[in-house]
């Protein structure tokens, strides 16, 4: 029997068996706020340090400093003795600023994230290896994809507030039409629940979301946006 685009299967095979693939797009889990991304979790994942977004992550888009509940938050990490290094597509004077003043690994700017170079430079940041390594952001296209090809496990988290870059606005439409995708795929987990991948395993080169955690997710309007990185 022919498979998609005239392909073979082996003998045997119907078109029905041959696995699904998760989309590139795909985080491992996604979170509503950053304190639904539980450090057992995190542990249970073999996760030893974080890649970290800035802008509408932890923080509004452009803002010098981080809210109260962003620095608690890279508190208990650093509490837990979990690494973390910001990766931004932002200036590098903001950037390092904040690193340093919350006593981060470090931070990389001028990343332009989902090219690999500003992940690689975060990881030797870190001194750890990609699979040890969870990327957390609020871009599917920028933190979700770039982590995902970098082989990290990804993390989605609701992007804080409307305002940011234009070019962020524009690209969130796109987003929003793949966040409805992926719903609807069963691919948009909280911690705790695995990605379903109708027709067979997921394919990743990250790990799967599928131990104990929290934080949920309802369903995102259109307009919520995130800056550049």
């Amino acid at each position: 029997m022919g498979g998609r685009g005239g392909a073979r299967l082996p003998r045997g095979r119907t078109e029905e068996a041959r696995p699904a693939r998760r989309p590139w797009l795909a985080p491992d889990a996604a979170v509503e706020r950053l304190d639904g991304l539980d450090v057992a979790w995190l542990r249970a994942h073999g996760v030893r340090g974080l890649i970290v977004d800035l802008d509408n992550t932890l923080t509004d888009w452009n803002e010098p400093e981080l809210p109260a509940e962003s620095r608690a938050w890279l508190a208990r990490l650093r509490e837990a003795g979990l690494r973390v290094c910001l990766l931004s597509n932002n200036r590098s004077g903001r950037v390092l600023a904040i690193a340093r003043a919350e006593g981060l690994a470090g931070g990389v700017a001028n990343a332009a994230k989902p090219w690999p170079g500003g992940f690689r430079r975060a990881l030797a940041c870190l001194g750890l290896d990609a699979g040890e390594v969870a990327v957390v952001g609020d871009q599917l296209f920028t933190d979700v994809l770039g982590g995902r090809l970098a082989g990290c496990l990804t993390v989605w988290v609701r992007p804080r507030s409307p305002r940011e870059f234009l070019g962020t606005r524009l690209l969130r439409r796109l987003e929003a039409l793949w966040l409805a995708r992926l719903r609807r795929l069963g691919q948009l987990p909280a911690p705790g629940r695995p990605a379903e991948s109708p027709g067979g395993p997921a394919e990743s080169p990250g790990r799967p979301a599928e131990s104990p955690g929290g934080g949920g997710i309802r369903s995102q309007p259109d307009s919520q946006a995130e800056g550049p990185r």
